[in-house]
């Protein structure tokens, strides 16, 4: 059910065919029908088109409608338009007319125009269709939503065609419902629905809510699915749960008595272990749990695998650490882990193991996340400024990779480089800096233009140098001092013919201690920022307050380190289950976490615009997954 590249193909000859009645036309014999009936092609779209120029009428049309499909299915989209296109119309059988109108819908999803293809489609009398017909309508329906960012029209599109599969089909159907809705936070699934129990969509949304609200709480899941069933006691989902559901049922969370946390407590890492432990005593002193003891190592002065040592000595049931990335590389390649251990940094490569988790808290996640929200804003055109050097070159290619994806996902050509290109300049140091953007804005080029018709028609010709039109926004990966430095750079090397380019930045460029007059001149810019600096509830709020008053000093970097700390501590009796049910997410203070099937700890940050010396947070984005329309 994955949605091609599009193609472009007018679909006005549809509706031209929908208005007008057909001419009669005499029956085929019986073995025409028998030789040509459409359907699901069963040779080489070649054998159909040969066929097609050897015979005439009905039959002819059969054959183009079988080669147009099996070229579908064999990748050859160009080719498939070409021959839908040579159809001769109007169509004398049913089912001739049915397979043209369900491969015009095809087309009009291919070359992003689903609303077209729904349309199309809802031309369709769907309950004279056979158990094949209605299979191949629903899911493009489905498809065609889903192309529109609907997924809860999507999902209700299948459902409504779950009666007519057999037990088979409706696993896999299931599972498509399932991904759909998935997504969707509690509230939203609360929104849409629209008839009470027992009806089956409103079953699929209290399922997955009830999922959502109780996937780390395994025995309260199991009360409310009880529950569930006894309010929909015929739904398809009552005999066979979700894999995810029963996954997350079946695991069970963990539950130490004994942390062993491994940091770096002495030497150059000091002041960053100290933040993290910090934050775990915070987290520990809030839970207030009498049983549970947590033990401190120093890797600095110990070493890491001495220090996992020791803890495995003392029977600690969950490790937390390393921090260092180095550390955690020694301990995965030179022990065997039989303790649950959630590391606080990520290695390269995959790690097969169910008990091992990673929790970074690493700068090209943010070069991810600002193209994300940078394309989410309609950018095409972004220009990169970053510091030169091994972690300038790491968040360029994070942000061109992500970049690249989201490209290729809406369905653009990524081998183009005439659009949608990202363009990396990086500074040595802060003297270069003005240079450097013009450069980058091309306006040093213009200059020279001007000079040389100054040259041809005189210096009293009057001219302003003109900057690229092709850059329509600027990603910083800079500290506070030079995005200081940057944005006025920016703003003055842009045209006035143009309009200012948006600026946007990672948390390097957020300091709470900055002046006020130092705080304004970076007004406008657009950051992202964990939820413990850049509170959007008020338990982080007083979190955050809590933090200030017992450690005045701590800059943002060691405060982000706390906030890690305390996040780290707080999910272990979850990690189990976020693992086993993909998406199911958790408010932190570094971010909206959640855990991917390999362990890792993924984190949505929060984004804030300066105005006038403050950080204003800004409306979080859906992301792409979650986009949906309201009923």
């Amino acid at each position: 059910m994955s949605i091609l590249p599009r193609l472009s193909w007018p679909l006005a000859i549809l509706f031209t065919i929908a208005a007008c009645a057909p001419t009669p036309k005499p029956d085929p014999k019986p073995e025409e029908v028998a030789i040509v009936a459409v359907g699901v092609p069963t040779a080489p779209a070649a054998d159909y088109l040969l066929k097609a120029q050897e015979t005439s009428g009905a039959a002819r049309q059969a054959y183009q409608l079988l080669a147009s499909r099996a070229h579908l299915l064999e990748g050859q989209l160009e080719l498939a338009r070409s021959v839908y296109g040579n159809i001769e119309i109007p169509l004398s059988r049913d089912d001739q007319r049915l397979e043209y109108t369900l491969l015009g819908a095809e087309f009009a999803i291919y070359r992003g125009a689903p609303d077209q293809a729904i349309e199309i489609l809802g031309s369709i009398k769907k309950d004279k269709l056979s158990s094949e017909d209605k299979l191949r309508t629903y899911q493009l329906l489905a498809r065609a939503q889903l192309a529109r960012g609907n997924r809860v029209e999507a999902a209700r599109s299948l459902v409504q065609l779950d009666p007519s599969l057999d037990p088979e089909q409706q696993v896999e159907n299931h599972s498509y419902i399932w991904s759909y809705l998935k997504p969707l936070t509690p509230f939203s699934l609360q929104t849409f629905e629209q008839a009470p129990p027992p009806d089956a969509f409103t079953g699929w949304l209290r399922l997955m809510a009830l999922t959502k609200t109780m996937s780390t709480h395994p025995a309260a899941m199991i009360d409310a699915l009880e529950q569930w069933r006894i309010e929909f006691p015929n739904h398809p989902a009552a005999a066979s749960l979700p894999l995810e559901l029963q996954t997350a049922l079946e695991t069970r969370p963990f539950t130490p008595k004994r942390i062993g946390v491994l940091l770096p407590l002495t030497g150059r890492f000091k002041s960053q272990g100290e933040a993290i432990r910090d934050g775990m005593v915070f987290g520990y002193l809030k839970t207030a749990m009498p049983d549970l003891t947590v033990t401190f190592y120093d890797t600095a002065a110990e070493g890491a695998l001495q220090a996992l040592e020791q803890a495995q000595l003392a029977a600690s049931d969950f490790i937390i650490g390393p921090l260092l990335k180095g550390n955690v590389e020694t301990l995965l390649s030179e022990t065997t882990l039989t303790t649950p251990l959630l590391a606080l940094n990520r290695i390269d490569g995959a790690v097969d193991n169910a008990s091992l988790f990673f929790f970074p808290l690493a700068p090209e996640d943010e070069a991810v996340q600002a193209a994300q929200r940078m394309w989410n804003d309609g950018h095409r055109y972004p220009l990169l400024l970053l510091p030169k050097g091994g972690l300038g070159s790491r968040i360029a290619a994070a942000f061109e990779e992500s970049w690249m994806q989201l490209v290729s996902s809406n369905q653009l050509d990524p081998n183009d480089d005439t659009k949608q290109s990202v363009e990396v300049r990086y500074y040595s140091d802060r003297k270069a800096m003005q240079k450097m953007v013009e450069q980058a804005l091309g306006v040093n080029e213009s200059q020279a233009r001007i000079r040389h018709m100054k040259g041809l028609f005189g210096s009293k010709l009057e001219v302003e140098p003109r900057s690229r039109r092709d850059l329509d926004a600027v990603y910083l990966f800079s500290n506070p001092i030079e995005t200081r430095l940057l944005k006025p750079f920016v703003d003055v090397t842009v045209s006035p013919f143009a309009d200012q380019l948006p600026i946007y930045a990672s948390s390097r460029s957020h300091e709470k201690s900055l002046a006020q007059g130092q705080a304004r001149e970076l007004t406008g810019v657009m950051f992202s920022e964990i939820p413990l600096l850049l509170p959007a509830s008020e338990e982080q709020s007083s979190t955050r307050d809590a933090s200030k008053a017992l450690w005045p000093q701590r800059s943002a970097s060691e405060q982000r380190l706390f906030a890690l700390g305390l996040d780290a501590y707080q999910l272990i009796g979850q990690l189990a289950q976020m693992r086993a049910f993909p998406g199911f997410s958790v408010e932190g203070m570094t971010g909206r976490l959640q855990v991917s099937e390999d362990g890792q700890i993924k984190r949505e940050l929060n984004w804030a615009k300066m105005r006038n010396g403050s950080a204003e947070l800004m409306p979080r984005q859906a992301t792409e997954d979650e986009m949906v329309t309201q009923p």
